[in-house]
């Protein structure tokens, strides 16, 4: 998806899957008729102590905005919508922790959507969705979104388990500082989509997969981490670039059907490729999958 001012969105039916509950039958998009702002959020007094908070959010057409919230709040839920064609969906269950919040287009069939952002030709509001979330507090987050503008900013999160998923979108997901948390496995998806990961090494993952079916995947792995970490990588008709510390070394395990791994400054070695640095760097890399009808692109970082 473009960056330009004025975005043309096209998808199908089948990116209803992402939203939650049955999506009405509609054509065309309506004008905006009323529109409505749903406000929540929980002390963290009021909250379980320090267990984990489960957060499972699905959002379809418009802005969404992950961060991290104000001290003394288990989160702060701030969301603008046009209740004439979206259904909205907020719960807070305090014994299981979960938070689940989110809102459909209203749309099933295909369509396209224009939307002309921050400019003179602004014709009124547009949806959106702000969510904040604790820090210090371990977060297990699943986020879905499509035809959606998404910038999840995970600096000063505490992040034990993260998938994200994101169709027909334009996503930018940052970690701006380390993680202080075990994130066991990170899951990034896109699906004729673009999602950009920002110092993707401040996660501390052990495990990072990621897929790209007709959509562009970047991973930039700077940030503080020691040792090793897997890289799994699965691009289908798409492009997955990962951007590489010039101190990390890398080992690249992955194969390719009618696909291609551009490495440029690694050596073969039994169908493996290696890094010049392979043997000598502090913190390493491994990547394994495939890239079928699809590219591999291996960068070091500028």
């Amino acid at each position: 998806m473009s960056r330009a001012s004025t975005r043309r969105i096209a998808f199908t039916a089948a990116v209803g899957s992402f939203a939650l509950g049955a999506l009405p039958l509609c054509g065309t998009a309506l004008p905006a008729q009323e529109w409505r702002t749903l406000e929540a959020s929980r002390s963290l007094a009021a909250s379980a102590g320090s267990d984990t908070l489960h957060v499972r959010l699905a959002y379809m057409v418009g802005d969404l905005a992950l961060g991290a919230a104000k001290a003394g709040l288990l989160y702060d839920l701030d969301m603008r919508y046009d209740a004439d064609e979206r259904r909205v969906k907020y719960s807070y269950d305090p014994s299981a922790r979960l938070l689940t919040v989110g809102g459909d287009s209203g749309f099933a069939k295909s369509f396209t959507l224009n939307r002309d952002h921050g400019g003179s030709g602004d014709d009124g509001p547009s949806p959106s969705l702000a969510l904040k979330v604790a820090s210090g507090v371990p977060l297990d987050l699943s986020l879905r979104f499509s035809a959606t503008d998404a910038a999840l900013d995970m600096s000063g999160l505490d992040v034990v388990r993260l998938s994200v998923e994101a169709a027909a979108s334009d996503g930018r997901l940052t970690f701006g500082t380390p993680n202080p948390a075990h994130l066991r496995n990170a899951e990034l998806r896109a699906t004729a989509a673009g999602l950009e990961v920002r110092q993707l090494g401040n996660a501390r993952a052990d495990t990072v997969h990621a897929k790209a079916t007709i959509g562009h995947i970047e991973l930039d792995l700077s940030g503080d981490w020691t040792g090793s970490t897997a890289l799994d990588v699965d691009a289908v008709l798409g492009v997955i670039t990962v951007r590489i510390p010039s101190d990390v070394g890398v080992k690249v395990e992955a194969s390719t059907t009618l696909g291609t791994i551009q490495a440029p400054g690694f050596t073969s070695r039994d169908g493996v490729l290696y890094s010049e640095n392979w043997e000598s760097a502090k913190r390493s890399v491994t990547i394994g999958g495939r890239a079928v009808f699809a590219r591999l692109e291996l960068r070091h970082s500028e």
